[in-house]
């Protein structure tokens, strides 16, 4: 009896490590959109019920994209909330049922909207953790952007891809990292052009995945990590923005 409670215990435990049995999918080689909602002044718990109510149904509105995770941006007076969506084509950006759905986060009462709503340019990811499948759920997810100044060369670029790409194994503390650089994409181009996965404007995203705030902690304090924050800020425009929230995953495809 003993000995098939703890076969049970195992494979439960293996089955919540891919999360609670909904395996996790690769993000390589998909497109990645960012929105970002932030409420007005004084906002009601009501309409922040009706924010995350609207989050967790997109994908069952607009049941196209591949995966969907948010959560509140961590450590800002005014709440905002970041929601991640990966796609398998940059044409599903365009879909309608998708932009409604997007839409009705924002919400409305008399005194106007109860949140104001952004989206970045697309992403095209890339997956520097391959091997990983452990579930961002309920961890720590670090969102870095960086705007390079126009004069940077290829070359410049293509260093600053491979400082990302070599930080999971110089940092054990990293669980996850996946990062893009953008695909030149709007999907509000009535003739849009197919993205190009050598596409480089200058615009990149890098997702940091930790298991706690102390691997965050030490991470940051690692002289890798250091190294690409110089680089970054040597070659952008502006000082690169970071933004932290505990991830909620709401939606996997179901993957073979």
């Amino acid at each position: 009896m003993m000995k098939h409670i703890v076969c049970a215990l195992v494979i439960v435990g293996f089955l919540c490590t891919l999360g609670c049995g909904r395996r996790e999918i690769s993000s390589e080689g998909k497109v990645l959109r960012l929105l970002s909602y932030r409420t007005r002044p004084n906002v009601n718990p009501q309409a922040i019920r009706h924010a995350e109510d609207a989050i967790r149904a997109i994908p069952s509105k607009a049941p196209i994209m591949e995966r969907l995770e948010w959560g509140r941006i961590r450590g800002e007076s005014t709440l905002r909330y970041y929601v991640l969506v990966l796609f398998e084509d940059q044409q599903l950006l365009r879909n309608e049922e998708f932009f409604k759905a997007t839409q009705e986060v924002v919400g409305l009462d008399d005194l106007g909207p109860y949140f104001s709503g952004a989206a970045t340019t697309p992403f095209f990811i890339h997956d520097a953790t391959p091997h990983v499948r452990t579930s961002t759920h309920g961890m720590l997810r670090r969102v870095v952007q960086v705007h390079f100044n126009p004069d940077t060369t290829r070359e410049q670029m293509q260093e600053f891809e491979d400082k990302i790409v070599a930080l999971p194994d110089q940092i054990s503390e990293i669980t996850r990292l996946e990062w893009g650089a953008s695909t030149g994409y709007d999907p509000a181009d009535p003739a849009p052009q197919a993205i190009d996965p050598n596409f480089r404007n200058g615009s990149y995203c890098v997702l940091f995945t930790f298991a706690s705030v102390r691997a965050r902690d030490a991470c940051l304090a690692h002289p890798a990590y250091a190294e690409f924050q110089r680089m970054a800020k040597d070659y952008s425009t502006r000082t690169p923005s970071a933004y932290e929230f505990v991830s909620r995953v709401e939606y996997i495809a179901d993957s073979d």
